[in-house]
């Protein structure tokens, strides 16, 4: 008797189709655009004395990475963030 051949993907083709489908809608589509949503209306409110040209400082006060240095561009990279 022949053994019985399992297919790859115990659910099928359906799902393969799928895949295959997501991962060519990824590469087709143009995700460079806009997403197709807009804001119904400004969600951020400045009061007038905001306007202008304003000369600020910044200063990092703490770096972390919570997925590892490697995500964070490694070891290197992670210790130069934190000086």
């Amino acid at each position: 008797a022949e053994p019985a051949v399992m297919p790859s993907n115990p659910l099928g083709d359906a799902v393969s189709d799928l895949e295959n489908g997501l991962l060519e809608s990824r590469v087709t589509e143009n995700v460079m655009s806009p997403p197709p949503y807009k804001m119904e209306a400004a969600d951020i409110y400045y009061p007038d004395w905001f306007a202008g040209v304003w000369s600020v400082d910044s200063v990092t006060s703490e770096v972390q990475a919570p997925c590892g240095p490697q995500l964070f561009g490694g070891n290197a990279t992670l210790a130069a963030a934190r000086r």
